[in-house]
């Protein structure tokens, strides 16, 4: 019922990287792109991907480097086991539950832990199958629901690494809970819709985008990003003069595989942007349309679309789309 993924734990720096020299820039006027179909900056995938906790949210940016466009990933971090749980109404023997509580900071919740709507959730929960019900990024500290989650479910995990455990693994809950005691959780998505003002808002990913198959070639598929609100398909940004894919992250990597000016093809070996196997591609930013300062590109242009879950605002502050084309 669960999985622990072993790693060899080292304690240098692991680098995957491309070299950072650059000769033969290419030219930065594109070439036509026709697209098979379009989506817009705000229609990234909702409520599905998930980091496990805060440290990694705040390390999807922090450990890459993109003078060579290398992760750099210390396996003291890597996830060594990850139990999700997920509320149900369903009793034993119907459904293998448990009651938990499950927090924004588990180590502080206690038996006696009354709800606080986001942030500290009392339920019966069941534990969920990897592969089944949800995959994860082990290294990245993330995961993600096969199926689409609703506004009523809780999500709450529990994890250890080499070097730190969070919440109470699977394997230690027979032995502690009771019929008056209750397992202690990581809460990841409270009951209800998405709030902003959760102190969970932010482990919920808003960078990934479908790209309409899975096990797909990287021989057919190409990506361009348009701002499209000026009422033309622009992809070289007019300060610059460096076409988006460049700018957003998509294209860094010249002809001989080397950090430069891109080469006018999207980076497809970089597997941590393109899972080209589950069909879906992850911005190297959280917030790709409102970048910070690794991949930013002109403010006039920057799409407000984070920090709301109104789709109609959203919409109306739409700049860019993502033009998808699976030969």
């Amino acid at each position: 019922m669960f999985r622990i993924h072993y790693l060899l734990t080292i304690s240098v720096t692991i680098l995957i990287f491309a070299c950072s020299t650059n000769r033969n820039p290419i030219s930065t006027k594109p070439e036509v792109f026709e697209p098979n179909y379009r989506l817009a900056d705000y229609q990234f995938v909702r409520n599905r991907f998930f980091f496990v906790d805060e440290f990694y949210a705040a390390d999807f940016e922090n450990s890459l480097d993109t003078s060579r466009m290398a992760l750099q990933l210390n396996p003291s971090n890597f996830l060594r086991q990850l139990d999700v749980w997920k509320s149900t109404l369903r009793f034993p023997p119907l459904d293998e539950s448990i009651v938990a509580i499950a927090g924004v900071q588990p180590e502080t919740l206690t038996q006696a832990s009354e709800s606080i709507p986001g942030e500290i959730e009392k339920s019966r929960f069941r534990r969920l199958i990897e592969g089944e019900d949800y995959k994860v990024n082990y290294e990245r500290g993330y995961f993600w629901s096969i199926n689409q989650i609703i506004f009523p479910d809780i999500i709450a995990v529990a994890f250890k690494t080499d070097t730190r455990k969070v919440g109470m693994l699977h394997q230690e809950i027979d032995s502690v809970i009771t019929d008056t005691s209750y397992a202690l959780l990581k809460l990841i998505k409270p009951e209800g819709p998405p709030n902003p003002q959760y102190p969970t808002w932010d482990l919920t990913m808003q960078n990934v985008y479908n790209l309409g198959g899975t096990d797909i070639s990287g021989k057919t598929l190409d990506v361009r990003i348009f701002l499209s609100v000026t009422g033309e398909d622009k992809q070289v940004d007019d300060n610059s003069n460096k076409t988006y894919n460049f700018l957003i992250g998509l294209d860094r990597l010249n002809e001989f595989n080397e950090v430069g000016s891109g080469d006018g093809k999207i980076d497809l070996n970089l597997d941590y942007i393109f899972d080209l196997k589950n069909g879906y591609l992850v911005f190297p930013s959280r917030t790709p349309f409102n970048p910070g300062n690794k991949f930013n590109f002109n403010p006039e242009y920057h799409v407000d679309i984070y920090q709301t879950t109104d789709y109609t605002l959203q919409r109306m502050e739409s700049k860019f789309e993502i033009g998808i084309r699976l030969d």
